[in-house]
């Protein structure tokens, strides 16, 4: 019998591939020898931690090292995949949030998505554009930060004043509040030609009852309920779908995780 272990991690246990393997090894306990069994190990991620581990097991890719700040704003060695997805094609990069902006970089004290921010995420995506990325993927998951994608766009030349001018920095969740206008970078595109894919399954809106906006997420990237009513009262989302947004000097089309994965990298 041919089995095939598809299966993402177990969040803050198992690795998927830990899983698979325990699986395929309480199958072999099971079977007792009776049964023949071909067991084939295809190790799944969600967007989340372990998405940039899983999507090279099925490509060849160059791993890129650079430096980049955490969400609570300390400098720490950070890496990112490029590859060709076709001889002739673009250079494409692959980059996952929850390694440079997500909960698993942070103590539990430290998970306040009114303080953290997701500037780090913007500091791969530039990086990758200076190498030459002109399709640029990035998985959302895992994220420690409820900044509406504010600090992604600061890293990439924005602005974010409040009412006296002055520009608030570094942008956070609770800095969203006194922001009083958007001011985009001036002159050229830092990322002119580059296509930005967003790997998302979430669905909720920016606003309204479910949004993003609405502190959907709060809690989930580390939020506490206390925290739970500014989340609310400042819109801060997780909103990365909406920083990466059409207005923005680069496209954006938005691909559901799981089904990203299988289509494009499942052999």
């Amino acid at each position: 019998m041919r089995v095939v272990i598809a299966i993402d991690k177990f969040k803050g246990t198992l690795t998927a591939r830990q899983a698979a393997d325990a699986i395929a090894e309480g199958l072999q306990d099971a079977s007792g020898g009776r049964m023949a069994l071909e067991i084939e190990r295809v190790p799944m991620a969600d967007g989340g931690d372990g998405s940039m581990a899983t999507i090279r097991r099925y490509l060849s890719a160059q791993e890129v090292e650079c430096r980049a700040h955490n969400p609570l704003g300390r400098e720490i060695p950070a890496s990112y995949l490029l590859y060709r997805e076709a001889p002739e094609g673009p250079l494409c990069a692959f980059i996952e949030m929850a390694r440079v902006s997500g909960l698993v970089l942070l103590e539990e004290s430290e998970r306040n998505p009114l303080q953290t921010s997701s500037m780090g995420l913007g500091e791969l995506i530039l990086d990758a554009s200076r190498r030459g990325a002109r399709e640029i993927y990035v998985s959302i998951g895992g994220s420690a930060t409820n900044d509406a994608g504010t600090g992604m766009l600061q890293a990439l030349g924005y602005t974010f004043p409040d009412a006296s001018g002055s520009p608030l920095e570094p942008m956070c969740g609770a800095a969203l509040e006194q922001v009083a206008a958007i001011i985009p970078p001036q002159g050229e595109s830092p990322l002119q030609g580059a296509h930005i894919n967003v790997i998302c399954d979430v669905t909720n809106p920016l606003l309204g009852p479910d949004g993003e906006g609405n502190g959907a997420f709060c809690l989930h990237c580390g939020g506490r309920r206390r925290r739970f009513r500014l989340c609310r009262e400042t819109g801060s989302g997780s909103g990365r779908r909406s920083g990466i947004c059409p207005r923005c000097p680069f496209g954006r089309r938005d691909d559901k995780r799981l089904e990203f994965l299988c289509k494009d990298y499942w052999p």
